[in-house]
């Protein structure tokens, strides 16, 4: 009896301690630990607006295109007009040089709808007018990424004229101009189809112009640079010649451009001419190349 006596006291001795350990014995109770509520760093509103691409890709309201990612641009293509209906990418200041242009034919992408392939332009009279830049590619995102340019997901036919001439010089004056005074530049081109509706014998749709939209973040603010080519030979010309607006070229294409960005910034990139002195507006746009003069061999869209 004893015994348990003394068991009994020792273990109401124990209890005791405890108490006085968890109660404050040394001191006063311990405080909870603070719970941590991790609060994620706000991306910057123009990080969000420009990505994937600046206000997001274009929305083709008048047909269906199949969206096609590459490393330096993003198609839209069209299943009815076997071309692309606009061709996005973003270009940015790079020490690196452009690649040497590859010698190889266009390419069919395997995720098209429809294969259109290299064989399809030939004998049409008309280039195989790359809608992302090869050079401009190949310096931003290297020899893979300018190789993808030659899938025929990227190119429209385009009268020599035009190809060879105001449209590479356009090409190499957003590349050597815009993108080194301006840092980061967004690129929309694509084709514009109107009546009469011309296609190769092959079926592929021959547009009636071209449209090029440049966009840039200027001093905190966004403007962009619309241009609209006819798909003939063009000679010696200023860019003012062919600047518009992209509401007209929406108009004109069914394709809402810029769709993602607040109306407060969409509104007059759309609606105003560029006003920044860096867009050398007046500038002539000096073809170096002939422009080869081809036998045309189109006929109306069957």
């Amino acid at each position: 009896m004893n015994r348990m006596r003394r068991g009994l006291g020792w273990l109401c001795l124990l209890i005791a301690a405890l108490a006085c350990v968890s109660g404050g014995w040394l001191g006063r109770s311990r405080p909870a630990a603070p719970v941590a509520h991790l609060t994620p760093t706000p991306t910057p509103w123009p990080a969000v607006i420009e990505q994937p691409f600046l206000g997001g890709y274009p929305k083709t309201m008048s047909a269906p295109v199949t969206v096609l990612d590459y490393e330096g641009y993003t198609s839209g293509f069209s299943a009815e007009t076997r071309t692309p209906l606009w061709v996005c990418f973003h270009l940015f200041r790079t020490d690196t040089d452009a690649p040497d242009r590859p010698n190889q034919p266009f390419t069919p992408d395997p995720r098209m709808p429809v294969l259109v392939t290299h064989a399809d332009y030939t004998g049409g009279g008309y280039d195989r007018g790359h809608m992302a830049p090869s050079a401009a590619i190949g310096k931003c995102y290297g020899a893979d990424g300018q190789l993808e340019t030659y899938h025929t997901t990227n190119i429209c036919p385009q009268h020599p004229g035009l190809n060879q001439r105001c449209w590479e010089r356009f090409e190499y004056k957003v590349l050597h101009d815009y993108v080194e005074s301006m840092g980061d530049v967004w690129e929309i081109d694509g084709p514009i189809f109107e009546a009469p509706r011309m296609e190769l014998l092959s079926g592929v749709h021959v547009p009636t112009a071209f449209y090029a939209i440049v966009a840039a973040r200027l001093d905190g603010r966004y403007e962009a640079l619309a241009l609209v080519m006819p798909n003939e030979r063009t000679d010696r010309s200023t860019v003012r010649q062919y600047v518009t607006t992209v509401r007209a070229i929406e108009t004109r294409t069914g394709i809402d451009f810029f769709s993602a960005l607040p109306v407060s910034i969409d509104e007059p990139m759309e609606t105003e001419p560029p006003s920044d002195p860096r867009w050398h507006i007046d500038d002539k746009l000096e073809p170096i190349f002939a422009g080869a003069s081809r036998t045309i061999h189109v006929r109306p869209c069957q």
